[in-house]
């Protein structure tokens, strides 16, 4: 099976407060970095301002496979796509990269959100905007699941 095209790409820094006793980066940690990744998505491909009000979306589930840990001085980063798009729900999935001394980059984890429309004034799942759907369409190089 052939790895999906990932087009956007979010450098995460590892903090201090992201390791735990093992000394590698705490798997909490990575929840963060998602979300640090699905704003700077949002962003680029939605033109999202930082107004909550015109996002309308939840977190419902978050998972992730960890394959190799990271250290509090490796440079990593994530590479985000949104891979489904449902009714009222959309998945994103996440690619955890280290990048190595001889430039090449080593896959540390998998990840996948599933998000919810929902309209916060409301309080109400709502079917996926048509705006969201065109530009997650517009922008991704690997066709989206409908």
């Amino acid at each position: 099976m052939n790895e999906p095209v990932f087009k956007h790409y979010t450098p995460i820094k590892v903090r201090y407060a992201d390791l735990d006793t093992m000394r590698h980066v705490n798997n909490a940690a990575y929840m963060s970095y998602t979300e640090e990744a699905r704003i700077a998505y949002c962003r680029e491909v939605l033109g999202w301002d930082g107004d909550l009000e015109r996002l309308d979306m939840l977190l419902a589930r978050f998972e992730i496979d960890y394959l190799t840990p990271v250290f509090l001085f490796d440079a990593i980063g994530i590479y985000t796509r949104c891979s489904r798009l449902g009714n009222k729900s959309f998945d994103f999935e996440y690619r955890f990269v280290r990048h190595e001394a001889d430039g090449k980059e080593t896959l540390v984890a998998r990840g996948k959100t599933v998000l919810v429309a929902f309209s916060m004034r409301e309080n109400r799942p709502i079917p996926l905007p048509d705006a969201f759907r065109k530009a997650f369409n517009d922008y991704e190089p690997s066709p989206i699941i409908q």
